[in-house]
């Protein structure tokens, strides 16, 4: 028999702010309480254990090191006991997300200048500053027409 803990909702997908970072979690933020029913028994969580194997309580948090790209389990573990019974067996239910790395908006600096009337070539200089290491496109325009595009 497949037992699912009811309501608990892990998230598909958890975004971080820099490459590697130590997140903290509430395991059980992802179920709505402790005890729970439905019309095949009743359920007690019991534990999660995070992914770097630390298991954590009932209504403790836990923090580990996540990495972009990756994707991590969630163990919990539960008692069930059927309708109509005092007998309680214990599951684990894995659940599972990937980790993105949140973008941070790329900064362009250089400064805007009178060209004048020009009937040559010219070059304007600007620097793209980016911490996410991610490929950006930088179009030109001029008059409102696109004249440009670099990667």
């Amino acid at each position: 028999m497949s037992v699912h803990f009811p309501r608990l909702y892990v998230p598909s997908l958890i975004t971080v702010q820099k490459p590697a970072t130590k997140i903290t979690i509430k395991p059980w933020n992802y179920c709505d309480k402790k005890n729970a029913a439905d019309s095949n028994g009743a359920y007690d969580m019991m534990s999660c254990t995070l992914p770097d194997g630390t298991s954590v309580g009932w209504d403790k948090s836990g923090s580990f090191d996540a990495y972009p790209g990756n994707r991590y389990k969630l163990t919990y573990s539960y008692f069930f006991s059927p309708q109509n019974s005092s007998e309680w067996t214990r599951y684990t239910e894995d659940c599972y997300f990937d980790c993105q790395y949140k973008s941070t908006t790329p900064s362009i600096s250089g400064t805007d200048g009178s060209l004048g009337s020009k009937s040559r070539g010219f070059g304007i200089d600007y620097t793209i500053t980016n911490e996410d290491s991610y490929t950006y496109t930088v179009k030109a325009y001029l008059n409102d027409v696109l004249f440009d595009t670099k990667q």
